[in-house]
C-alpha cells in the first residue's frame, strides 16, 4: 500500500515508503471488496461515492464516542512501534514500516524490547 497521496512529493523528514498491509486488515479489504462486486473505486465510501468529510472530524467523534481526551492520531505510530518493539520485530523492518530511520526507531522505543540491557544486567 502506498501512504502517500498521488502527486504530493516526499520530504526529507517525512518519509512515506510503501508498506505491506497486515493480513488481518487484506482479509477485511477483500471482503469488502467482494461484497462491493468489486465496482466500487474507494475503500472507504458512501454508496460507492468518494466520503468528502475532513478526518479530523471523523477523529474527534470516534475519541468523544470513545470518551477520549486529549488524543492525537498520531498515538496510533507509537502504538504501533512500541508493539512492533516488545514483539521482537528486527529494528530495520520495523522502521522501514513506519516511516522512520532504526536509530529514531531505537532511541524512541528501544527500552519497550523484552532483550532492553539483559546482557548489561547479568553482568
Amino acid at each position: 500500500m502506498r501512504r502517500r497521496a498521488p502527486g504530493t512529493s516526499e520530504t526529507a523528514n517525512k518519509r512515506t515508503p510503501p508498506i505491506r498491509l497486515p493480513r488481518k486488515l487484506k482479509h477485511f479489504l477483500q471482503r469488502w471488496k467482494e461484497a462491493d462486486g468489486g465496482k466500487v473505486k474507494y475503500v472507504v465510501h458512501y454508496n460507492g461515492q468518494q466520503i468528502k468529510r475532513d478526518p479530523w472530524r471523523s477523529w474527534k467523534e470516534a475519541c468523544k464516542a470513545a470518551k477520549l481526551t486529549k488524543v492525537h492520531p498520531h498515538v496510533l505510530r507509537h502504538t504501533r512501534a512500541t508493539w512492533m518493539v516488545q514483539r521482537g520485530v528486527p529494528p530495520w523492518q520495523a522502521a522501514g514500516y513506519l516511516g522512520m530511520t532504526v536509530r529514531v526507531l531505537e532511541q524512541t522505543y528501544g527500552h519497550h524490547s523484552p532483550d532492553w540491557q539483559a546482557d548489561a544486567a547479568d553482568i
